[in-house]
C-alpha cells in the first residue's frame, strides 16, 4: 500500500473523527498536511512490514503510511483554519493545550508532603520543538511512536 489522499481523507474522517463539516473533502489543508507529513517521515520506514500481517491477510496500510497519515493528523489539529461558522479546531487546540509553549518533559515532581522523580528516556532527552509539539495529540505520540520504534531512522540519535 502506498500513501494516498483517499485513505489519508477516511484516515481524517474515520480514526481522527474530524466531520466533513470541519474539513471538506477539497480543502487544501488535506494535501498541504500529507505533503509535509511526507517530507518528514522517514521513507527507510517503508522498508518495514507489518509482523504476521500478510500471514493474516491484512492488507491496510503499513508502517510508513501509518506513520504519515498520524503526522498529517497531527499537523491538522495544529494549523488547519476551521470553516466560517465552524470551531472544530479552535475547541481541537484548546483542549489539546497546542497553544500553550512547554520547554520540555518533566523529570521531577514534589510539594510539601509529596515528592515524586520519574526517569527520563534518553530519547526525551533530544526531543526538539516540532516534537514536543507532537507530543500533544494522540496522532503526534503515535507518529512518534512509529519513528521511534525502529531505531534513529527518525533523526535523533
Amino acid at each position: 500500500m502506498t500513501v494516498n489522499v483517499t485513505d489519508y481523507t477516511t484516515f481524517i474522517q474515520q480514526t481522527m473523527g474530524i466531520p466533513t463539516s470541519a474539513l471538506p473533502t477539497n480543502s487544501p489543508f488535506i494535501l498541504q498536511t500529507l505533503a509535509l507529513a511526507q517530507e518528514i517521515v522517514n521513507p527507510a520506514l517503508q522498508n518495514i512490514s507489518l509482523p504476521g500481517g500478510s500471514n493474516l491477510g491484512y492488507t491496510g496500510p503499513g508502517i510508513y503510511e501509518l506513520a504519515v497519515y498520524n503526522l498529517g493528523g497531527d499537523m491538522l489539529i495544529n494549523f488547519a483554519a476551521d470553516q466560517p461558522g465552524q470551531v472544530f479546531f479552535q475547541n481541537a487546540r484548546a483542549s489539546y493545550g497546542i497553544n500553550s509553549f512547554k520547554a520540555g518533559v518533566i523529570g521531577s515532581s514534589a510539594d510539601a508532603t509529596t515528592s515524586e522523580s520519574m526517569v527520563v528516556p534518553e530519547a526525551m532527552k533530544n526531543l526538539t520543538l516540532q516534537n514536543l509539539q507532537n507530543l500533544k495529540t494522540p496522532y503526534g505520540r503515535q507518529y512518534l511512536y512509529f519513528a521511534q520504534a525502529f531505531g534513529t531512522l527518525w533523526g535523533l540519535s
